[in-house]
């Protein structure tokens, strides 16, 4: 389902929370890229995230890799909220987008196999520039695994095609 019907609610939910998380915005004119890992303790992420960072480093040196595991919900939202840019492979990490500022975006690295609106309507609805990344490639796995995935196309490990990625990056920062 929509978590949002529209932006006023979007608004007022991130709001109040910035208010409780104590959330303090500074005047930086650096452009911030999140990239969110799932590496390497899910059955889905980027095998290649190291070249990912590499590049993402190139085009902002104010880019970081976060993992959310153990990290407070204050701690999720003070970092969603000092982002431009979060870029990560589909997964319910993508859930804190709406706590990045309005205008901010976000792109979402999908397998070339599989589709999943939601975070697509999330940001429209947190008023965010929004991509769904298909230039990817999978690491092959049996079918055997595969029968055991909530969805037998969902939780491919990819291979991101970094200069596509990099060029869909640069479209947010002008």
């Amino acid at each position: 389902g929509i978590l949002f019907q529209d932006v006023t609610e979007s608004r007022w939910v991130r709001e109040h929370v910035y208010k409780r998380c104590g959330v303090r915005f500074s005047n930086s004119t650096v452009f911030r890229i999140t990239y969110i890992s799932r590496c390497c303790t899910s059955s889905r992420y980027v095998l290649n995230e190291d070249e990912v960072m590499s590049g993402l480093v190139s085009l902002s040196n104010a880019s970081s890799l976060v993992k959310f595991d153990g990290f407070s919900f204050q701690q999720q939202v003070s970092i969603m909220s000092q982002t431009d840019l979060a870029v990560s492979i589909h997964g319910a990490q993508l859930t804190n987008i709406m706590f990045i500022p309005p205008g901010g975006g976000v792109i979402e690295i999908f397998n070339p196999f599989f589709k999943f609106p939601n975070y697509g309507y999330l940001a429209e609805k947190a008023e965010l520039k929004y991509v769904a990344f298909r230039n990817t490639t999978v690491k092959e796995e049996p079918i055997e695994v595969r029968q055991k995935w909530w969805d037998p196309t969902v939780n491919y490990k990819v291979y991101v095609m970094v200069d596509a990625l990099l060029l869909t990056v640069k479209g947010f920062m002008k």
